[in-house]
């Protein structure tokens, strides 16, 4: 288990993730974080290769400019299967806030061979519309 506070001024990257009034704290952010707690309970120091499932994005993570937020990372060995793989459930939970429960959690697989076959798409050369 690990905490940390969320600030604008300790986290700049904040300002570019500012959405309707609010501070949002990023997915991607959210998702390494889990993936450096579940390293660190498996002794590892290196990400070689993992798979995330399951992600769940339960409530946002929002962040205030003033008081900033205090979350705290959690990761749990779920199982170590066979060959050696290794699944671990993670977990964000923001504080003070009254909800005991994940805004974002995710399950890990470290030493997974499987591969999803990857699918080939072709591109028409034509930039994509994007409506943000």
């Amino acid at each position: 288990v690990f905490s940390t506070h969320l600030s604008l001024e300790t986290d700049p990257y904040l300002n570019d993730h500012h959405f309707q009034g609010s501070y949002l704290f990023p997915t991607v952010f959210g998702l390494e974080a889990m993936a450096q707690a579940a390293l660190y309970l498996l002794g590892n120091t290196e990400l070689a290769r993992v798979q995330i499932r399951d992600v769940h994005l339960l409530r946002p993570i929002t962040v205030d400019p003033e008081t900033g937020a205090d979350i705290t990372i959690r990761a749990m060995l779920a199982e170590v299967q066979a060959g050696g793989q290794r699944v671990v459930h993670a977990g964000i939970m923001k504080q003070g806030t009254g909800v005991q429960s994940d805004f974002f959690e995710a399950t890990l697989v470290f030493g997974a061979t499987d591969r999803a076959p990857m699918a080939s798409v072709a591109h028409s050369g034509m930039p994509m519309p994007l409506a943000p």
